[in-house]
């Protein structure tokens, strides 16, 4: 599983409460606090209008892994800031007519190519189903 991989997970609040879980370390993007606050030693809500991501990690210590669970708007931070060096994402066959995209100005015939042009090399691209879900693997490393 790709997620234990993850020493610490980024996510919006509503990500956050909707799956809540005590045990995962947990960075919680919020504008309910100044620069950031530990709500315990798993959880912490920044606000990265005024501290940045890159901040937030030396106030964490070493950390080797990341993962960016969204929505929305975190994913647009990170990519916005190019701070994206690795993406894995499962591409569903499914047309949605309402709910959030993965990125506000990213429409998916657009992907994987746009991040191909921004550097991104593909490492694994693998059709789990017959249905045609498939998995990409994606790295600027």
């Amino acid at each position: 599983n790709d997620l234990e991989k993850c020493n610490w997970s980024v996510m919006g609040r509503k990500t956050h409460e909707l799956s809540y879980k005590e045990n995962s370390k947990r960075i919680i993007f919020s504008s309910s606090v100044e620069k950031y606050k530990f709500l315990n030693k798993n959880h912490i809500f920044l606000n990265p209008s005024n501290f940045s991501f890159i901040e937030i990690l030396d106030v964490l210590g070493e950390i080797s892994k990341i993962c960016i669970l969204g929505g929305t708007r975190v994913h647009d931070y990170f990519y916005n800031h190019n701070l994206i060096s690795e993406m894995i994402i499962t591409v569903e066959p499914i047309s949605f007519t309402k709910g959030l995209p993965l990125f506000s100005e990213i429409k998916w015939n657009q992907f994987p190519s746009i991040f191909l042009k921004k550097g991104f090399k593909k490492k694994k691209i693998i059709e789990i189903n017959k249905q045609g879900t498939k998995y990409f693997y994606l790295s600027k490393i």
